[in-house]
């Protein structure tokens, strides 16, 4: 199994417990995974700007 998004391969082994991966689902897969990683990489982005904006409000 590649090197997928950690919620997804949990999804994976859940469901496909023998890591029998039908090759037609990799597109797919490789899709899903590049979705959740953006989604982290917004998650990070909208705490850290969080962050900042609640400094400068305590600074004022």
């Amino acid at each position: 199994m590649t090197d997928f998004h950690s919620l997804l391969r949990r999804q994976l082994n859940r469901h496909f417990p023998d890591h029998d991966l039908p090759a037609e689902l990799t597109p797919m897969l490789e899709g899903i995974d590049q979705a959740y990683r953006q989604f982290d990489n917004d998650r990070a982005m909208l705490e850290r700007s969080l962050d900042l904006s609640s400094h400068e409000l305590l600074q004022a």
